[in-house]
């Protein structure tokens, strides 16, 4: 029994119970992570990543498609203690500000918090642990950024040139000649 979920690919390991026993009941929603928020400017389109959501290539590209003009990635790091993985998964946020152009609010519960500018830098940011809050002006972006649009070809080339580099290697070596040992 699944109940209503709008994250449209799940994590599996994120949504377990404590101790590893089992799902919770969640299921993947269906719905556009896309959501207008009303402002006293009007309302902004804003791009919700949940947690691991961030990680996916696509989301970002439906993020972008659904005419998100800022992305929220809140998450709870509470599981992974003080190791480095908030701050990896901010790493990631960043990536993901630049490659989309859009401010992105990364919000954590315990690990790093910060919001990011659509070229990567920090508009604020929060000490991990602490309670607090941050403040910026967010600047709204709309259109598709190169990486999104040619993104994906340019992984199939390196992939095409890296299988290519390998079969080149696999024939030098079968075709090098043997010298005998004695």
């Amino acid at each position: 029994m699944c109940r209503v979920h709008a994250e449209p690919r799940l994590f599996p390991r994120a949504r377990t119970r404590p101790g590893g026993l089992g799902a919770v009941g969640v299921c993947p929603g269906t719905r556009s992570p896309v959501i207008d928020v009303a402002t006293d400017a009007g309302p902004v389109r804003v791009g919700i990543a949940i947690c691991f959501d961030i990680i996916f290539d696509q989301q970002a590209v439906e993020l972008v498609g659904d005419e998100a003009e800022v992305v929220f990635a809140q998450t709870n790091n509470a599981d992974f203690g003080r190791t480095d993985e908030s701050a990896q998964q901010l790493a990631i946020a960043r990536m993901r500000a630049i490659e989309t152009g859009r401010a992105l609010v990364n919000i954590s519960t315990v690990g790093t918090s910060a919001i990011v500018a659509p070229d990567g830098t920090d508009l604020a940011q929060l000490t991990p642990f602490t309670a607090d809050a941050m403040v910026a002006e967010l600047p709204l972006v709309s259109g598709e950024t190169p990486a999104l649009r040619f993104g994906a070809v340019f992984a199939a080339l390196w992939v095409l040139c890296g299988a290519a580099g390998t079969g080149v290697g696999v024939a030098v070596l079968l075709r090098r000649p043997r010298i005998a040992s004695d």
